[in-house]
Formats: C-alpha cells, structure tokens, sequence
C-alpha cells in the first residue's frame, strides 16, 4: 500500500508563500522515495524541484498519463 498523508496549506496564515511552505514541510517530515507529478501549475513544478534538489525522484506524467522520460536533451514521451 502506499502511505498518505494531508497537508493542507495555510493560506490563510502564510498568503502565496503557503504552497511553497507545504511542499518543503512534506519534504522535510516524510521519508518520500518519489514523487508522482501530473500536470499542475506553478505549485507542482515548485515540488518537482524542491524533490529533485532534494535527490528524490520525479516521476512525471503527461495530461493523457504518458509518463515523460526526463533526459539530458529534456523531457520525451514514451
């Protein structure tokens, strides 16, 4: 099974910082081994790349499920 967890963001308390807060707390509490990333905005690729910095894998899929290889020359369907 796969562990969940909620973290809600403190919009109210923290405004367009909350998002970014959440996405490093998560980081930071729990032993994450990847993230699964669909298309978002702004929030998910903060996550991508506080993951990535992180040395936790993202795994990304595309807005029809294809997942997407992250190469040196960039992202490419499979």
């Amino acid at each position: 099974g796969v562990d969940t967890h909620r973290h809600p963001a403190m919009w109210t308390s923290y405004g367009k910082k909350a998002g970014p807060r959440r996405n490093a707390e998560m980081l930071r509490l729990h032993d994450i081994g990847v993230v699964v990333a669909f298309p978002g905005g702004s929030g998910t690729e903060n996550m991508i790349s506080l993951a990535e910095l992180s040395g936790v894998e993202v795994l990304r899929f595309g807005k029809h499920g294809r997942r997407d290889k992250v190469s040196v020359d960039g992202p490419t369907k499979s």
